[in-house]
């Protein structure tokens, strides 16, 4: 365990000078990476950009920003990249204690709903809008250039400092999967992906589908919903043949004629899977609609009836698999995405569960529940919960940092969400901000995944001081 010290009142009397020399410079940055539309596009993979251009762009402008910042920067083939702050053991880079940060640059799609343009950011009322400037662009700009301050502050950190840039994380985190291989892990690293103070443990995340083999004859030209697996979609719609049955508008649906087909759209309210009761599904909207209105064939109808199912409560307990525990709290599920390939149906289900249950619990319930209604199941994916000490040193160190950052009077609480962020890719990780649980946004700003993606300039600010004396404190404790 390292001995440093820092004289505190030099330290917030540097911050406070740093930010006001440097926050309209921290927010160009923003805005220039949430220019960038870095969202997964497998198709366009190329090589040095296996995600597609988007988040190889991204990466390529934040490396030359940390080479600006005076680190040294590295590119893995686009899957992800790095920048290495020395301490005070630069003269000894292969032994030296390494603290990690990794920050996310790739971004869900913007979908639809929005009020601004989702890849140019906007200031209104002390907030940024656009999509990433709350997950994960924002948060990181944040957390790079609390590593600047320190490239500028003496004394110097005690450990070296690697920034991590992913570009995988909102689809499989293959990126981490690939520098895992090649690099050893840090003694402890923290993501600015989730919320403070401390998220300690993350909540199971197991993706499914439902499928319905190929239907020919059908009404049913086209039918989709949502943008991303990971997000209750804000928009569906259906192309129907006309075959001189009458539709109306209803509640969240409209209505038009496009050819000889209906347009039938649903309009909802997106938000993350991870908290799937902050929105309104489009899907379940629609499939009740058609199933009112005996829109389909049998088999169809059956399929709209088990996706009804699926969107008809947040917590499982329509489907059969609720749970809770003391450390995860109660299980969430939504369905978020619906496509129709070659006249066979598929949709997908995101859950997020606590360990009193397991995949292979929900699988079984799931697999009855498709031999039911005539789909075929397939587990798509899983990721176990994850959790370290609450009590470890890193924690306090990140949790009495956070405190010191927001002002507050009583030591905050570590948590654990329902998310699923790098953290637990890692043996000693943990989500560190930078939106705070609960703080409410202003009526027309959206949530992370969801339209009008927005955060307050103070929330940023008050991140940026956290990790400076998130990275100050570590320096006690490694």
């Amino acid at each position: 365990m390292a001995d440093f010290c820092i004289n505190e009142r030099k330290l917030a009397f540097q911050l406070r000078k740093f930010i006001d020399r440097n926050w309209e410079s921290m927010l160009d940055e923003v805005a220039a990476l949430v220019a960038i539309p870095s969202y997964a596009e497998p198709d366009k993979a190329a090589p040095g950009a296996p995600f597609g251009p988007g988040p190889a762009r991204a990466l390529d402008y934040v490396l030359k920003l940390a080479y600006k910042f005076g680190m040294e920067p590295h590119n893995c083939n686009g899957y992800i990249g790095y920048a290495d702050l020395y301490g005070a053991q630069a003269e000894d880079s292969f032994h030296t204690k390494e603290v990690g940060i990794i920050a996310h640059l790739d971004v869900v799609p913007a979908g639809s709903g929005w009020d601004f343009p989702p890849y140019e950011m906007t200031r209104k009322e002390g907030y940024l809008v656009g999509r990433g400037v709350a997950d994960d662009k924002g948060p990181l700009v944040m957390a790079l250039f609390a590593m600047k301050f320190w490239r500028e502050f003496t004394p110097t950190l005690p450990f070296r400092t690697r920034f991590i840039f992913g570009c995988d994380e909102e689809t499989k985190m293959r990126d981490v999967d690939y520098y895992r291989k090649r690099f050893s892990d840090p003694l402890f690293l923290f993501t600015p992906d989730a919320a403070f103070p401390v998220a300690y443990g993350e909540a199971g995340i197991l993706s499914a589908s439902f499928a319905l083999p190929a239907q020919t004859g059908s009404v049913v030209q086209s039918i989709e919903a949502g943008v991303a697996s990971n997000a209750v979609p804000a928009s569906a719609c259906a192309r129907i043949l006309d075959l001189g049955q009458e539709f109306e508008a209803a509640e969240g649906i409209s209505v038009t004629r496009d050819g000889g087909c209906f347009l039938i759209q649903a309009q909802g309210k997106s938000a993350h899977a991870s908290q799937p009761e902050q929105g309104v599904n489009a899907l379940g909207i629609l499939v009740r609609y058609l199933l009112d209105n005996e829109v389909g064939s049998k088999a169809e109808s059956a399929f709209f009836e088990l996706i009804e199912k699926l969107t008809e409560s947040t917590d499982g307990a329509a489907v059969g698999i609720a749970a809770s525990d003391e450390s995860f709290g109660s299980l969430v599920s939504s369905a978020t995405l619906l496509r129709k390939e070659d006249n066979a149906l598929k949709v997908y289900v995101d859950v997020r569960y606590p360990s009193s249950t397991n995949a292979e619990a929900i699988s079984k319930t799931f697999e009855a529940l498709a031999e039911k209604f005539g789909a075929h199941f397939t587990l798509e994916q899983n990721k176990n919960p994850y959790r370290i000490d609450p009590d470890s040193p890193y924690v306090k160190a990140l949790n009495d940092a956070y405190k010191k950052a927001a002002e507050l009077e009583d030591t905050p609480k570590p948590f654990t969400i329902k998310g699923g962020t790098y953290a637990r890719k890692f043996p000693r990780a943990v989500s560190f901000g930078a939106e705070v649980e609960g703080e409410a946004l202003p009526e027309w700003a959206g949530t992370m995944h969801g339209a009008n993606e927005a955060i307050s300039e103070e929330s940023l600010k008050r991140a940026f001081k956290a990790y400076v004396y998130g990275l100050c404190n570590l320096g006690s404790v490694v």
